[in-house]
């Protein structure tokens, strides 16, 4: 136990030690009650003493504060370091709207995009319907392994028709099961996709007169158009007082070093190198709207088609994008001397990490389908590269 004179130094040497913090700011910045400075005996007063510690630290009217303060709306932010500056904060906020506002009209083309998409592909729902019943009407004539099929249309007369199959479907029956399916979804859509195309354009009409008027509005009529262009989706951002990781850091995470083909239509394709880019790629790199592929029941590279870096906007991969990366899957794999090999592809969404599962292993909640990788019809380079490691290849 400590004698009531060590009590006492220890009490004087915090207080002393509290002055110096205080006075380490500007003058006039705190008001410190006079009750706390003073060495005080016993347990109710050493309560009292740091009840009273507490509340200068939350009267503090400037300087360092011990306590974080609530974040702000990054304009108010921006308008006060560009008051300091001579930069007038009406046009910082003027400039945060429009940029908000262009978002929004950028995201409600993309939209428009897909909808319209939707729409057209909606109107061949018929005709893939009747292609998939003459399959399916048909399947006792096709044999295995067959690309390309003569039927005779009854609905037309009898005319003789010739029927590409594809190769991405294991049996004849699978595509014209695939085909009823989506017909059926199609048709399900088209009821509604006119709909949303009249809202979306009607919202792309509203901001876009937002947008006109941001561009010189006073600061009440600024308010005003803030809220009105929240409701439609053009929100300014909010931002805590310090960001979690800085920029430098940022880039640094999303910066991929590994394999990176691109496809006929320009969207970069990533391949995985090791287990530790594996993970980065499905758990850190891919982005909702991605399509993330990988060898059926064999070991193989993480393959990532990046829909959301495409020159476009795509809420589908075209046929040539998918197979570019099915064929990349096969190849970087255990499979890569098959001629044909069944490759998964789902949303990055659905891939998850097990606990304690060794880099590289994951887990699919849901697959969205099956696609024929060809690993002889990657690019050369690929061969090339592989052979040059030291791995013979068979082709």
């Amino acid at each position: 136990m400590l004698s009531m004179h060590a009590q006492q130094q220890t009490r004087a040497r915090k207080t002393r030690s509290l002055r110096r913090t205080l006075s380490s700011g500007e003058p006039n910045h705190w008001q410190i009650p006079q009750i706390i400075l003073r060495p005080l005996n016993g347990a109710p007063h050493r309560r009292m003493w740091r009840m009273m510690l507490l509340l200068t630290s939350l009267t503090r009217r400037g300087g360092r504060a011990f306590v974080a303060t609530p974040p702000r709306r990054c304009v108010s932010r921006v308008a006060r370091g560009a008051a300091a500056d001579g930069v007038d904060p009406l046009d910082v906020r003027r400039a945060a709207l429009v940029d908000a506002i262009d978002a929004a009209l950028t995201k409600e083309a993309r939209k428009a995009d897909a909808l319209r998409k939707e729409a057209k592909a909606a109107a061949d729902a018929e005709a893939m319907a009747h292609r998939a019943n003459l399959i399916f009407s048909n399947l006792y004539r096709i044999e295995d392994g067959a690309t390309q099929i003569s039927v005779e249309d009854w609905e037309n007369g009898g005319e003789v028709v010739e029927i590409t199959l594809s190769p991405k479907f294991r049996s004849a029956k699978e595509e014209a099961d695939a085909g009823f399916k989506k017909a059926r979804r199609l048709r399900r859509g088209s009821a509604v996709v006119e709909e949303l195309l009249e809202a979306s354009s009607a919202k792309s009409t509203v901001l876009e007169g937002l947008r006109g008027d941001a561009v010189d509005a006073d600061d009440d009529a600024l308010e005003m158009l803030e809220k009105r262009a929240a409701k439609k989706g053009a929100t300014v951002v909010e931002v805590e007082a310090l960001p979690k990781t800085t920029p430098v850091e940022k880039k640094k995470k999303s910066t991929w070093t590994g394999r990176t083909f691109t496809s006929p239509a320009g969207v970069p394709i990533l391949v995985g190198r090791s287990r530790k880019e594996n993970d980065r790629l499905s758990l850190v790199i891919a982005r909702d709207g991605d399509y993330w592929l990988h060898a059926r029941n064999a070991p193989g590279a993480h393959v990532l088609l990046q829909l959301s870096r495409a020159p476009r906007y795509y809420s589908e991969p075209e046929p040539d994008c998918l197979q570019m990366a099915a064929d990349l899957a096969a190849f970087y794999s255990d499979l890569r001397n098959e001629a044909r090999a069944d490759v998964t592809y789902t949303s990055p969404k659905h891939v998850t990490k097990p606990p304690r599962a060794p880099p590289g292993a994951v887990r699919l909640r849901e697959e969205l389908g099956t696609h024929v990788g060809r690993p002889d019809a990657v690019p050369d380079e690929c061969k090339e590269k592989r052979g040059e490691s030291g791995q013979v290849a068979s082709w």
